[in-house]
């Protein structure tokens, strides 16, 4: 338990890929640990989330910029 309260940490700190190194550390100790292959997944689906915020906020980056020209 304290490994996965380790990632969750260094996750909040914003260190994903510290993250990762740490959860595949704790699985080679701990194989029967269900939880970090679940971890790993969520870590990787938080990556994947935010490379596709990185166009939306772009595009509203555009927007806000644009709708300040105006005014």
């Amino acid at each position: 338990m304290t490994y996965l309260l380790e990632i969750r940490t260094i996750l909040a700190a914003g260190k994903i890929d510290d993250a990762l190194v740490q959860a595949a550390a704790a699985r080679q100790t701990y194989r029967e640990w269900e939880e970090l292959d679940q971890a790993r997944a969520d870590i990787e689906d938080v990556i994947r989330d935010r490379e596709g915020m990185i166009p939306m906020q772009n595009v509203l980056a555009d927007l806000t910029g644009s709708i300040g020209e105006r005014q």
